[in-house]
C-alpha cells in the first residue's frame, strides 16, 4: 500500500479528481443527443454533481498542499474511449461506458476510504453517493434499451473497456505496490459491476485477475 497520504490521494484519487473537468465535457455533449427531456434533465443535475465534485477534491486538495500528478493513463485512455462512443451520438454506448467510469471511481475511492482522514472521507462520502446515482441512471437507461442490437453494442464496450485499460497500466511503469493496489481496484470494481449487469441481463467478459496484469 502507499505509505503516505500525498501517495494515497494521488494513487488513485487524484486521477479522478482531474477526470471530473473530462466527465462534465463529455456530459455537456451527451445532453445534446438524450432520447428524451427525463434524461437530459438527469444529465445537468450530473454536470452539477460533477462541478462541486471538482471543486470539493481541489479544495481539499489544497489544504492538504497536494499538488496532483494528473490523470492515470489508463483513465486517460478510457477517458478517450469514451468521447468516440459520444462523437459517435451512440446512446447506449455513451451510457455504456459512463456506467464503467462511475463503477472505477466507487471501487477507487471505497477501496482508499480506511487510509484516508476524516475530512478526506468526508468529501469521498458525498462523492460516492453521487455516483451511485449517476450508476443507476446508466443502468436504468440501458434497460430501457434492451434490444438485441444495444445489449450486443453495450457487451462490446465493456470488452473494449477492459481491453484499452489492461493495455494502458501495462504501459505506466507503476510500482509494485501500485500494481496491487490497482489489481485490488479493477477487480471489486469488476465484480460489482458484474453483479449488477447480469440482474439487466449483460454479461462482461471473464477476465483472470491471478494470471493476468492488472487492469
Amino acid at each position: 500500500m502507499a505509505e503516505t497520504i500525498s501517495d494515497i490521494i494521488n494513487d488513485p484519487i487524484c486521477s479522478f479528481a482531474k477526470g471530473e473537468e473530462r466527465g462534465v465535457h463529455l456530459l455537456k455533449q451527451l445532453i445534446l443527443f438524450a432520447p428524451n427531456n427525463e434524461a437530459a434533465f438527469e444529465l445537468r443535475q450530473q454536470i452539477e454533481d460533477e462541478v462541486g465534485h471538482a471543486e470539493l477534491f481541489n479544495t481539499r486538495l489544497k489544504d492538504l498542499d497536494i499538488d496532483c500528478e494528473g490523470l492515470s493513463k489508463n483513465l486517460d485512455s478510457l477517458y478517450d474511449y469514451a468521447q468516440t462512443c459520444v462523437d459517435e451520438k451512440d446512446w447506449v454506448k455513451s451510457v455504456s461506458v459512463q456506467a464503467v467510469i462511475e463503477e472505477l471511481a466507487m471501487a477507487s475511492f471505497i477501496y482508499r476510504y480506511p487510509e484516508l482522514d476524516e475530512k478526506t472521507q468526508t468529501v469521498l462520502k458525498k462523492v460516492i453517493e453521487d455516483e451511485k446515482r449517476h450508476l443507476a441512471f446508466c443502468l436504468n437507461q440501458l434497460v430501457k434499451f434492451a434490444d438485441s442490437d444495444s445489449r450486443a453494442r453495450t457487451e462490446e464496450v465493456h470488452k473494449n473497456s477492459i481491453s484499452i485499460m489492461r493495455a494502458a497500466a501495462e504501459q505506466e511503469g507503476l510500482s509494485k505496490d501500485q500494481l496491487n493496489d490497482a489489481k485490488e481496484i479493477m477487480k471489486k470494481a469488476y465484480f460489482l459491476h458484474n453483479s449488477r449487469l447480469k440482474k439487466i441481463g449483460i454479461a462482461l467478459p471473464k477476465v483472470s485477475f491471478s494470471k493476468t496484469k492488472p487492469l
